[in-house]
């Protein structure tokens, strides 16, 4: 930088006319050095220029040898910040077409991000958001894949990926698939409403009249149903009831009490 260049040039100055002050009241004074070929002298001002040559030499060879050393360190670190860009980058190209209606692009930026998250950070999500897109296309196989994924995940984990598979499962009408997936949630938390609401419109459109009004008196306690819904809901078991039980005459009455 600017900076450590100038703190350089300064430096040089600074020692050029330490140099020339030192040779005007040293200029006759020697260092000398005995060896077995023979004595060798230098005048004292170079021999403080030798010393620091060679202290500057030994700095830039030193760092030189400590930069080669962690040369691989900090190139993990670089791969390793521009996969987690990539990752962002992704992450949001696939939420943003997903809301947009790009189903196609969703499912294939989240796909990218799956790849580049190695860590599996964000995995689980990006496993739902792939799910989603690839229902909206038609792509079941993919769907499935995705959220098979999640199962082996610890219980939240697998308790969003069991909601989502009835969601789908159900928005497909498969109706037992997805009443399959909702109690797999209940199991893990029997009393989510979510699930509860979910199992209401499963099994209200699988005809199971006396689960159906077990659930509507469950959701009206807790208020998670208005009273219109409710009214709604119950009708229909109702006429599901008279549909597949023959009542007549005091059947028909007790059934009507109740």
């Amino acid at each position: 930088s600017a900076r450590k260049t100038l703190a350089w040039v300064l430096t040089l100055f600074a020692l050029a006319v330490l140099v020339s002050l030192v040779n005007a009241q040293l200029e006759n004074y020697y260092v000398s050095f005995f060896l077995p070929s023979g004595a060798y002298s230098f005048p004292y001002p170079y021999f403080v220029l030798m010393c620091l040559a060679i202290l500057i030499g030994s700095y830039f060879v030193l760092r030189l040898f400590f930069t080669a050393i962690n040369l691989p360190s900090r190139v993990k670190a670089y791969q390793l910040a521009r996969q987690q860009r990539k990752l962002w980058q992704s992450s949001q190209t696939a939420q943003l077409a997903f809301y947009q209606g790009r189903v196609q692009k969703a499912a294939q930026a989240a796909q990218e991000a799956l790849n580049a998250d190695t860590e599996d950070s964000l995995s689980p999500l990006h496993h739902l958001l792939a799910a989603r897109a690839s229902h909206a296309f038609r792509s079941y196989a993919k769907r499935d894949a995705h959220l098979d994924a999640l199962d082996m995940q610890n219980q939240e984990i697998a308790l969003a990926a069991h909601i989502t598979r009835a969601q789908l499962y159900l928005d497909q009408r498969e109706f037992n698939l997805a009443l399959d997936a909702v109690l797999a949630a209940k199991a893990i938390s029997p009393k989510l409403t979510a699930a509860m609401l979910l199992e209401l419109k499963i099994r209200h459109r699988l005809k199971q009249a006396e689960h159906t009004l077990e659930l509507i008196d469950q959701l009206e306690k807790s208020e998670a149903l208005d009273a219109t819904s409710c009214i709604h809901y119950r009708l229909a078991a109702y006429i599901a009831q008279l549909r597949t039980l023959s009542l007549q005459g005091r059947k028909l009455t007790e059934w009507w009490s109740a």
